[in-house]
């Protein structure tokens, strides 16, 4: 009898034993390896371009603000950081400028200051401009009185009030506060905002009566049976 098969042996044993021989599974090819890449290093950062301090500081004078390349070797000062009481850096866009040697009068000089203190400090420069006294300001010291109630809000900002005033007036005058119990004589004076509201209804008292005199103004009251109440300068 001939030799059977391996399907004929399968089938036979599938027909005896009640099991089937599974199919070989042919096995998938593993994929070919990706080729390695190989990307240059990025070029390093430029060196910085330092100068010989030499060539352009002269460290037996004050800088002189032309500067030159080299980061620390600069004759150009650091720009002056602006803090406020608590020390915290704030913005500002530069103080307006006070000569004390102008015709101005210490209160229009004292009255510029205040201006300069609420651009950096709106709480404190407020404090200043409704209690404070000006006694005296010159180039040597600038003098104001402190009422009691306010003291202690003034008092801790002496230092930021100190920088305000150097920056105001390139100079560096000795600023004093002295705290004054109420009805202290040195609280006789005007203070910054008095001052403001009283110059204010001088120009509008003035203004009104440069009106009255103008012929076409007369001439329309007379007409119109009107009055002036404010004048708007145009």
């Amino acid at each position: 009898r001939p030799r059977s098969t391996l399907g004929q042996a399968a089938a036979m044993l599938g027909t005896q034993g009640g099991a089937a021989l599974a199919p070989a599974v042919e096995a998938a090819p593993e994929p070919a390896p990706e080729p390695m890449r190989f990307e240059a290093p990025p070029p390093p950062p430029p060196a910085p371009i330092r100068t010989d301090a030499a060539s352009c500081v002269d460290v037996t004078q004050e800088p002189s603000g032309a500067g030159c390349v080299g980061g620390a070797f600069t004759s150009v000062p650091p720009p002056e950081l602006v803090l406020d009481a608590e020390g915290e850096a704030v913005a500002d866009d530069g103080p307006i400028p006070i000569d004390l040697y102008d015709a101005g009068s210490p209160m229009d000089h004292f009255d510029t200051w205040v201006r300069n203190v609420r651009k950096v400090d709106s709480f404190l420069g407020a404090e200043l401009e409704l209690g404070a006294r000006l006694l005296a300001f010159d180039a040597d010291k600038l003098v104001l009185a402190v009422p009691e109630s306010t003291w202690h809000e003034v008092a801790p900002g002496q230092a930021l009030l100190e920088q305000v005033l150097r920056r105001s007036t390139g100079h560096t005058p000795r600023l004093e506060l002295m705290r004054c119990p109420e009805r202290d004589e040195n609280l006789a004076g005007e203070t910054v905002y008095a001052r403001r509201q009283r110059v204010q209804n001088e120009h509008r008292e003035a203004r009104i009566a440069q009106a009255k005199q103008d012929p076409a103004v007369l001439t329309a009251l007379q007409v119109l049976g009107a009055r002036i109440e404010r004048v708007i300068a145009r």
